[in-house]
C-alpha cells in the first residue's frame, strides 16, 4: 500500500513529477503515471489499481484538471472511499489558477500559486500531517513592542509588494498560453473519444498521429507556462530582498524602517538591477544549452525561451533607463 497518487492533467505533468519528488523525499511512498506506468502495462487497470492501494490521492488543481474527463474518476475514487473528508483520503493542491466546483469546492486544498520553490515545499509538507501545531509557543496576545524600542527597532506590518510592468507583461503571456493549453487539451479529448469508435486500422492510425500531434504541442505549451512561472518565483524572491512601498524599505535583517525618497528611489534601482542580472544569467544558461543542442524540437523551445528572455530584459533596461 502507498502512502500518495498523484493525481494529474498531462498539461501539469511538471508540477505533479515535483510534488512527487518532494513526497519522496521526505520518506513517504508515492505512485504516478510519469514514473510508475511503464510499456506493456494496461494504463487504465494501472490507473485503477493505483488509486484504489494508496492511502491518499493527491489531485494536482488547474482549469485543465478541472475540464479533463479522464481526471474526475481518479479524484472521485478517493472521494468515494471517504466522503466525510474524516480520513483526509482527497488532497487538492492548486498549482494554477481554477475554480473548483462541486464536490470539489468542499474540500479545502493546498495553495501553491505565488509562493517560491521553498515556500511551496514547506506548504505541501505542512499539509499532511493531521495537526499543524508549531513548534514553539504561540506569542502571548497581550504583548506589545516597548514604548522605548526605537525606529530603526520597532517592526512595520509588511508593505504589499508594488506590480511591475514586467509581472504584468508575465500575467498576459500566462493567461494566453493557458487559453492555449484548454483549447489543446478539448482537441485531445475530442480526438481521443474519436480513437475510441474508429471504424477501421487507418482511422486508428490517422488519429494517433493527431494526437501525438496534440501532446507534442501541449507540451511545448506547458514548458512555457512554467518558465513562465520559474521566471515569477526568481522575481518574489529578489521582491522579497528589497521591497519599496511609500515610504518603507526592508533592511538587510529583514524589518522595514522609514526612509527618505532619496533611499525609496536607490532601493527600485537596485531590485530592478537584481532582477535584470538574474534574468542575464539565466539567458546565458539557456543560451549555452541552445547551443549545443542538435534536436530541433528542443532548440525550438529553447528559441522560444530566449526571445522571452530577451523580450523582459528590454523591458527592465527600459526601467533602468527611467529611474
Amino acid at each position: 500500500m502507498k502512502d500518495f497518487f498523484v493525481s494529474y492533467n498531462r498539461a501539469d505533468k511538471q508540477w505533479a513529477e515535483w510534488i512527487a519528488w518532494q513526497l519522496e523525499e521526505a520518506g513517504y511512498s508515492v505512485v504516478i503515471q510519469a514514473w510508475d506506468f511503464r510499456p506493456g502495462g494496461n494504463f487504465v487497470l494501472d490507473m485503477q489499481r493505483s488509486a484504489a492501494e494508496s492511502n491518499k490521492t493527491i489531485a494536482v488543481l488547474s482549469e485543465s484538471y478541472l475540464k479533463s474527463s479522464f481526471t474526475q474518476p481518479e479524484w472521485a475514487t478517493a472521494l468515494a472511499q471517504d466522503p466525510e473528508s474524516l480520513e483526509r483520503k482527497l488532497i487538492p493542491v492548486k498549482v494554477k489558477d481554477c475554480k473548483p466546483d462541486g464536490l470539489l469546492r468542499t474540500i479545502v486544498y493546498v495553495n501553491l500559486i505565488g509562493l517560491t520553490e521553498t515556500e511551496a515545499k514547506q506548504a505541501l509538507l505542512d499539509s499532511l500531517p493531521e495537526r499543524a501545531k508549531p513548534e514553539k509557543a504561540p506569542i502571548f496576545p497581550e504583548s506589545e513592542v516597548p514604548s522605548t524600542t526605537t525606529l530603526t527597532e520597532r517592526k512595520i506590518e509588511k508593505p504589499q509588494a508594488f506590480p511591475s510592468a514586467l509581472s504584468q507583461v508575465q500575467q498576459i503571456k500566462e493567461k494566453a498560453l493557458q487559453k492555449r493549453l484548454d483549447a489543446l487539451n478539448a482537441d485531445y479529448e475530442a480526438v481521443s473519444q474519436k480513437l475510441e469508435f474508429a471504424p477501421n486500422r487507418a482511422e486508428k492510425n490517422r488519429l494517433e498521429r493527431q494526437i501525438d500531434i496534440i501532446v507534442e504541442e501541449m507540451d511545448k505549451v506547458a514548458i512555457e507556462l512554467d518558465s513562465l512561472g520559474r521566471t515569477t518565483s526568481k522575481h518574489e524572491q529578489n521582491m522579497r530582498k528589497i521591497i519599496v512601498n511609500g515610504n518603507y524599505i526592508e533592511n538587510v535583517e529583514g524589518d522595514y524602517i522609514q526612509q527618505d525618497k532619496k533611499s525609496i528611489s536607490s532601493g527600485k534601482k537596485l531590485y530592478v538591477q537584481q532582477e535584470l542580472d538574474d534574468l542575464e544569467e539565466e539567458r546565458e544558461v539557456i543560451y549555452e544549452q541552445y547551443r549545443g543542442t542538435i534536436d530541433d524540437g528542443q532548440r525550438l523551445r529553447l528559441k522560444r525561451k530566449l526571445n522571452n528572455l530577451d523580450a523582459e530584459i528590454d523591458i527592465l533596461k527600459s526601467q533602468m533607463n527611467d529611474k
